[in-house]
């Protein structure tokens, strides 16, 4: 486990806007899922974590925003990039249960953007899940995130209970229950 990032030089760091609290909590929800430590305050590691949370034994630093894609994505990689570590950008424009996600993994070139989240009910792990044609789902885990080229689910009933789960998740979350 990781506890402080160390800067890598050269980079550009851009500021993120600060998220409004609703994200905030949407962001704390996702920490807890990840099921560590949530720093929420990570800018004693790095200026530039300002207005990010970064949950250490994952590796993943925590981005909101209310913009719609692909805003603050290069700013959110390039900060995950100069501290060492994975990122999720939350979005929600409007309500809480329609909020996706955005991943930039360290070691994979491209952003997976637009997923969802989905959990298995009543009791278990937790996935975001594409919303296009994307056929990449990723693991939400204590130790980091996990590709798994199979889907979590194993039907369409079972693809839409996860969903539903994950959006009453985000609901409570949104109302500070974090």
């Amino acid at each position: 486990m990781k506890t402080a990032p160390v800067p890598h030089p050269g980079i550009e760091l851009d500021p993120i806007p600060e998220p409004p609290v609703q994200i905030r909590r949407l962001m704390l929800a996702m920490g807890t899922i990840l099921d560590g430590f949530i720093d929420q305050e990570p800018q004693h590691w790095h200026p530039a974590l300002l207005h990010s949370m970064v949950v250490p034994g994952a590796d993943i630093v925590l981005a909101g925003t209310r913009c719609c894609r692909p805003l603050i994505t290069r700013e959110v990689g390039n900060i995950a990039q100069a501290v060492d570590r994975d990122a999720i950008i939350v979005r929600a424009a409007d309500e809480a249960k329609h909020a996706t996600f955005d991943v930039l993994l360290r070691h994979v070139e491209r952003p997976f953007l637009g997923y969802r989240l989905w959990m298995r009910q009543p009791l278990g792990s937790a996935w975001l899940v594409p919303t296009g044609g994307e056929r990449t789902f990723i693991r939400l885990d204590g130790l980091g995130l996990e590709l798994w080229s199979e889907a979590p689910f194993e039907d369409e009933i079972d693809a839409y209970r996860g969903l539903k789960a994950g959006a009453e998740y985000l609901s409570i979350a949104v109302q500070g229950w974090f």
